[in-house]
C-alpha cells in the first residue's frame, strides 16, 4: 500500500475521479458509517495563560470536546450554540500527544489528528495528521514544518492570505496562501534537502530517529516520529521560531 504523502503527491497528476482513493488494507479497521455525521473538532488557536494552555476551536454546536493524554488525564469543554469552544489544560510536564474527541452522550468521535504539546515552552504545539501537512499552532517561522513518510514530503507554513510563497531552490515557483493564511505543498523526496521559503534557508538534519512518539531536538528545530491509525508512520520536523 502506498504511503499517504506519496499518494498525495501522485494525485496532483491524476484527473480520473476517484483515482486517488486509498483502499483500506487488512491492517486498517474501517468503522461503519454512523447514521448522523458528527463534525470532528478543529483546534485553530492556542494561547498561554501562566502555566496553562488555552485551546480554541470549532465543533458541533452544543456538544462537548475532550482531549485525552496517554497517561490517563482527560480535559473537556462544552461547545456553544455557535460551534465554538475554549478548553484550558495545564502545560504537561512531558511532551504529550493528545487524542482529541467530539463527544455526544456516551459516544466519542476521535478527530483525524493528534495534538502535540511540547513540555518545553520553546517547543512546538501542533496538530499532526497522517498523509496531510502539519497544522502548527505556536508562532513559527516562514516554514512551519516538514512532514515525511520516507518517499515524499509536505512543506507547510503561514503567510499573508492571498499572497504567493516562493519555494526554492528549483522546487516550486510559488504556492498560493489560502484565505486562512495557511499554505502547503507536496514535494518528492524525504524533505532532507535544503529548502528556501520566503527568502529564508532551512535544512532538516538527518540522523536516526529517536523513540516513536518522542519529541527531540534536531539541529535548529524539533523532530518527532509517530504512527497514525492503520500503522502509517510519519516524521515531522519543526524549525525553531525566529
Amino acid at each position: 500500500m502506498k504511503r499517504p504523502i506519496a499518494l498525495a503527491l501522485i494525485c496532483t497528476a491524476i484527473v480520473a475521479p476517484g483515482a486517488c482513493r486509498e483502499r483500506p488494507g487488512p491492517e486498517m479497521q474501517v468503522a461503519p458509517e454512523p447514521s448522523d455525521w458528527i463534525m470532528p473538532p478543529l483546534i485553530d488557536a492556542v494561547a498561554i495563560a501562566g502555566g496553562d494552555l488555552i485551546f480554541r476551536g470549532q465543533a458541533a454546536p452544543l456538544g462537548r470536546v475532550a482531549v485525552d493524554a496517554p497517561a490517563g488525564q482527560a480535559y473537556a469543554a462544552a461547545v456553544d450554540a455557535a460551534g465554538r469552544f475554549e478548553l484550558r489544560i495545564p502545560r504537561p510536564a512531558q511532551d504529550t500527544l493528545f487524542v482529541v474527541e467530539a463527544r455526544t452522550g456516551q459516544v466519542s468521535y476521535p478527530a483525524p489528528y493528534r495534538l502535540l504539546v511540547a513540555a518545553d515552552p520553546a517547543g512546538p504545539t501542533a496538530l499532526l495528521s497522517v498523509g496531510a501537512p502539519t497544522r502548527r499552532l505556536d508562532p513559527g517561522p516562514s516554514l512551519d514544518a516538514i512532514d515525511s513518510d520516507g518517499r515524499a514530503a509536505f512543506l507547510s507554513g503561514r503567510a499573508l492570505p492571498g499572497t504567493a510563497v516562493e519555494i526554492g531552490p528549483g522546487r516550486v515557483p510559488g504556492v498560493r496562501v489560502a484565505p486562512d493564511g495557511r499554505w502547503s505543498v507536496a514535494i518528492p523526496g524525504t524533505g532532507s534537502a535544503p529548502v528556501r521559503v520566503g527568502g529564508i534557508d532551512y535544512l532538516r538534519p538527518s540522523g536516526a530517529a529517536g523513540a516513536e512518539g518522542a519529541l527531540e531536538r534536531l539541529g535548529s528545530g524539533w523532530r518527532i516520529r509517530w504512527s497514525g491509525p492503520g500503522g502509517s508512520r510519519q516524521t515531522t520536523w519543526f524549525p525553531d521560531r525566529q
